[in-house]
């Protein structure tokens, strides 16, 4: 590991980051003096474009945290990691945003898995087990409600009838079998904390499409699965984004794919 690169990981102030940097420099040694070509934080997501054309996005949080980014000069991708320790998490989005790019070209030669993990978690589980959604997700949660499972979905913006405020989750997490975690919290300070609570978890998840990177960078971080997307028209994804689309607008031109980490 360069100097560089070396600096910059031990600054980084959580462990899962920094296993992640410390992997993409051991696997991928050069990769980080990829060039930045363009980038935006957008009203729901932050996207990072490459000079090779690829492009890596995340939640930005615009809408929960009114921290003002600084500009940030066009460079490296290694000028963007000290983003991920910023204490302005709409910078932190950004930062994961450029490590995200950088998944999205081994994403593309990593073979995924063509089945339903759902079902192979619906074969395990036992009535009184407990699921666990860190982050507001739609549909998937139903699918365990369904099945009379008992499903807690905890998150720090949204709360009501079937939503718990986030500080629930000392409480919560350590009792489940599985737990799901959305991409977007991997921005969080406190991503260290969730993976730590939910270390007896028997599936331990990363969901959504602000986490794209493959599962030779998610080594010894803790997590067991990884269901994300492979970006199949990056230009319109970023052009989408600058115009403040969300999700839903973006999501045909998201290939969504499962790998076992």
């Amino acid at each position: 590991m360069g100097d560089a690169i070396y600096n910059t990981v031990k600054d980084l102030d959580t462990l899962f980051w920094r296993r992640v940097v410390s992997n993409i420099d051991s696997i991928s040694s050069g990769i980080t003096d990829i060039r930045v070509e363009d980038y935006i934080v957008g009203a729901r997501y932050s996207a990072v474009k490459l000079a090779d054309g690829r492009v890596g996005i995340s939640y930005s949080y615009v809408m929960e945290d009114k921290c003002k980014p600084e500009a940030k000069n066009l460079g490296h991708i290694r000028d963007f990691i000290p983003l991920l320790s910023s204490n302005c998490i709409v910078e932190r989005a950004l930062g994961q945003a450029a490590l995200n790019a950088v998944g999205q070209y081994y994403l593309n030669r990593t073979d995924y898995v063509e089945k339903d993990l759902i079902s192979d978690i619906l074969r395990i589980l036992k009535r009184n087990d407990i699921v666990v959604f860190i982050g507001a997700l739609k549909k998937i949660p139903d699918i365990y409600k369904s099945g009379g499972y008992k499903v807690y979905i905890l998150d720090r913006s949204q709360t009501g009838r079937d939503i718990l405020p986030d500080y629930f989750a000392y409480k919560i997490v350590p009792k489940a079998r599985i737990v799901y975690i959305t991409g977007a919290a991997f921005s969080r300070p406190d991503i260290d904390l969730i993976l730590e609570l939910s270390r007896k978890a028997e599936y331990r998840i990363e969901i959504g499409p602000s986490l794209t990177l493959p599962p030779i960078y998610l080594t010894s971080t803790g997590l067991t699965h990884l269901e994300t997307s492979i970006i199949q028209n990056p230009e319109s994804v970023f052009e989408s984004i600058k115009l403040g689309m969300g999700y839903h607008d973006i999501r045909e031109n998201l290939f969504h794919v499962s790998y076992k980490i």
